[in-house]
């Protein structure tokens, strides 16, 4: 009989063990190229999930800055083959006196320029 063809569930493995291994070895704190500070790296399935603080100066998170944070995410040479193989990338922006935490969600669809 012919051999099986890898489904889905093997895919899935291999992009979750791919997230596991950029969650353990990036640098803490990372920052990326829009001046996001990355201070943590947690995986949850198929989701990268950052925890991360607005550029300095920057008082509130506005429309732009979801554009640009976007765009750095996908820039992130360590996040493209994570993005490529269908995770998920969540940023959480920590709330400060002034404002709430702010949350944005990155896939690969975000990344088509």
């Amino acid at each position: 009989p012919a051999p099986t063809p890898a489904t889905g569930g093997a895919r899935s493995q291999d992009i979750n063990a791919l997230i596991t291994k950029t969650a353990l070895y990036m640098e803490r704190p990372t920052e990326l190229d829009d001046g996001t500070v990355i201070s943590e790296f947690a995986v949850s399935g198929s989701e990268l999930r950052l925890t991360a603080a607005l550029p300095k100066g920057m008082a509130e998170f506005s429309d732009g800055t979801r554009m640009s944070a976007s765009r750095a995410i996908c820039g992130r040479r360590a996040f493209v083959p994570l993005l490529q193989g269908g995770a998920t990338i969540r940023a959480t922006y920590s709330a400060s006196s002034k404002r709430r935490a702010e949350e944005i969600i990155v896939t690969s669809s975000d990344c088509v320029s």
